[in-house]
């Protein structure tokens, strides 16, 4: 019995052992096999893997997107010059100007207004610069910050002062009327190249500006003529070459012009500019013409100069007036027609000869600014704040020079 219980234990040891040894090889086997029931993992994880889990390379990267260039903030600006190279500011991208020079290229004349237009039908502008009585002079922009060599308008034989630019014919070119010492003047056409000439019926005088707009509401567009020595006149537009006129007795020292609606019913009136005197403001009724000459208030400092806009924000036309000798004064319009003046400080570098203004937003800070033309100053800008009022003042030239007219305008330069 001792015998058979012996042998038996053994034979349980023996079986227990080879048992334990298969489950430890059967177990080993099932692990190699990457364990696809996920019931054991012997210290470690086996994971399923599939051909899109294989390391790769990180992907290259990609270039980032080229920068969107700096906005040009503001027009350009050019500046006529009496007897020397003309200079233009050219806006850069992000704010402040590149500058640059016109030659003269032998006007003979004392050079006098500038006008900004489409000359050669491109999409750029181009500088008219007026000659006196010779042949006046055409610099064609590129587009790029750089004006081409000139050509030339023909004169009509008498002192150019002044220029506008409008579609007077309905033809869809530029014509360029000019206000001259002697017989006032329409080059017809002058982008077409066929420049008809049509002489004003007016007596001669010493025309110092002219304005276009529709004055008598009646679907064209009529000039307006100031005067020194008589008063000043308003053409009425009744076909391209017959052109009525009427002379109003206002002060004879006029020297400017500017459009806009003063009063509040939706037609245009004109701020003129007296040298010496009173400026004042000519309320037009439409087709009866100017029936009301308002005196604004009096002015001793030469006034020679004005330009309109919104400058107080409060939806009514203010006027800036260039003053060459005193400071310049800003008219706060009330809507009515009515004025009041606030005497504007010119800088402290000049503080007078001011002899032209443009006005535009220079520094895109949405108020209205001004830059100023200087015969024996600086030239400038005065950045205004919205309230009537021009805190910040930077000088343009850094020499006084001899200016005549300021042009402003999107010359098509980056």
């Amino acid at each position: 019995m001792r015998f058979v219980a012996f042998w038996d234990i053994r034979s349980r040891i023996a079986r227990g052992v080879l048992f334990s040894i298969l489950v430890v090889m059967l177990m080993t086997t099932l692990g190699a096999c990457s364990n696809p029931f996920g019931l054991w993992s012997f210290g470690r994880t086996f994971e399923t893997q599939s051909d899109d889990d294989d390391p790769q390379e990180d992907p290259p990267q990609e270039d980032p997107p080229p920068e969107e260039p700096l906005e040009t903030i503001g027009p350009d600006i050019f500046f006529t010059d009496a007897g020397g190279d003309h200079e233009f500011y050219l806006a850069a991208p992000g704010g402040g100007y590149v500058s640059g020079t016109v030659a003269d290229s032998g006007c003979a004349a004392v050079q006098r207004g500038a006008v900004l237009f489409h000359s050669n039908g491109d999409a750029f502008l181009d500088v008219l610069v007026l000659c006196g009585s010779d042949s006046h002079l055409v610099f064609p922009g590129d587009g790029e910050g750089s004006f081409g060599a000139p050509t030339t308008i023909p004169s009509t034989g008498y002192v150019a002062y002044d220029a506008a630019v409008a579609n007077l014919d309905q033809s869809g070119g530029a014509d360029i009327v000019l206000a001259c010492n002697g017989s006032n003047a329409i080059l017809h056409n002058v982008a077409e190249g066929s420049g008809t000439v049509t002489t004003l019926p007016e007596p001669s005088s010493e025309s110092t500006s002219v304005v276009t707009a529709d004055f008598d509401l009646d679907g064209d567009t009529d000039i307006f003529v100031t005067n020194r020595g008589s008063g000043c006149v308003l053409y009425s537009n009744n076909t391209p070459s017959l052109w009525g006129y009427q002379i109003y007795s206002g002060t004879a020292q006029n020297t400017d012009a500017a459009v806009g609606d003063f009063d509040g019913d939706d037609i245009p009136d004109v701020f003129v500019t007296v040298d010496g005197g009173y400026n004042e403001i000519y309320r037009s009724q439409g087709a009866i013409g100017f029936n009301e000459i308002d005196s604004v208030s009096l002015d001793d400092s030469a006034s020679r100069a004005v330009a309109v806009g919104d400058f107080t924000e409060d939806g009514n036309l203010d006027a800036y007036v260039a003053n060459f000798a005193g400071p310049n004064r800003l008219y706060i319009g009330d809507g009515n027609g009515s004025f009041s003046a606030v005497s504007i400080s010119n800088g402290t570098v000049n503080p007078s000869y001011s002899v032209d203004v443009a006005v535009a937003d220079m520094d895109g800070d949405g108020h209205l600014d001004v830059v100023l033309a200087s015969d024996g100053g600086r030239n400038q800008i005065h950045y205004g704040d919205g309230t009537g009022d021009f805190p910040r003042v930077v000088d343009l030239s850094t020499v006084a020079r001899s200016t005549v007219a300021v042009a402003i305008g999107e010359t098509g330069a980056e």
